[in-house]
């Protein structure tokens, strides 16, 4: 009798370890490849430079510079905005490390230093899976002059956030950032409207991004360049997956009372 036990017992591990491989975490947005691409581009290009956020793509067009944005894997086309005028938000050919492609959110001082603030964004229609909890957040980023920080953004039903946790440049130094680690105040910049003290919802998400702050004391160009962003959730699970879990756990209880 302990024997059948102890078999039934395995049996059901057996199922839930099963069902937890097939429901680990997919890439729902992912820009470059981490340590850098080369291949991107052939050549600069830039898309649109909007100082207030909207639900059109700011990415150069399909096909400008050898830019493609229909490639497995990935999510080309962004979203996004800058501040001041007189800046720059495109692809960079050979602008990161080893001289990989880069989005450049850069703006030209004119000598006399200043600063400026971008954001990018993915909205979920473009997610490469079905999004459900998140649950990594990575980028490599570096500044063009001046010192550049930066931070994660989601955008739930309640509105914009923007984690607690910064980052500053580290010369494309990868930063992997766990759902866990980090935690959320609304974002109310660049034209969009921030969630208030509502907690952040990371089941309930409609785009996710970073934010960046560049400043220059001196000099022409400042501002980011962003080589690798990906971010990571947990597939929604399937009916039949919950449903033959629900079946193994009864069929112990009941062996159990047997």
């Amino acid at each position: 009798m302990k024997k059948q036990t102890m078999k039934n017992k395995l049996s059901v591990i057996a199922l839930v370890s099963g069902l937890g491989v097939s429901a680990q975490a997919s890439t729902i947005v992912q820009w470059g490849v981490s340590g850098g691409d080369g291949t991107i581009v052939t050549a600069n290009a830039n898309g649109d430079k909007p100082t207030s956020y909207s639900s059109t793509y700011i990415s150069p067009a399909d096909g400008s510079s050898g830019y493609s944005t229909s490639v497995a894997g990935q999510t080309r086309e962004y979203y996004g905005a800058i501040g001041p005028l007189a800046n720059v938000f495109g692809i960079n050919q050979g602008g990161g490390a080893s001289s990989t492609d880069v989005i450049q959110m850069v703006y030209n001082t004119g000598g006399g230093g200043g600063s400026v603030e971008s954001m990018i964004a993915w909205k979920s229609a473009d997610f490469l899976t079905s999004d459900g909890d998140l649950e990594t957040f990575s980028m490599e980023f570096d500044t063009r002059g001046g010192s550049t920080t930066a931070s994660y953004l989601i955008e739930t039903s309640a509105g914009w956030y923007q984690s607690d946790q910064t980052f500053a440049n580290n010369g494309f130094t990868t930063i992997n950032s766990s759902i866990g680690a980090l935690t959320w105040s609304a974002y109310s910049s660049l034209g969009v409207t921030g969630a208030g003290a509502v907690p952040a919802d990371t089941a309930d998400i409609l785009s996710v991004g970073a934010y960046f702050s560049s400043t220059l004391a001196s000099g022409n160009w400042t501002g980011a360049k962003l080589q690798y962003f990906q971010v990571t959730a947990s597939p929604v699970p399937e009916p039949s997956s919950t449903a033959l879990l629900g079946l193994g756990s009864l069929g112990l209880i009941l062996r159990r009372r047997r």
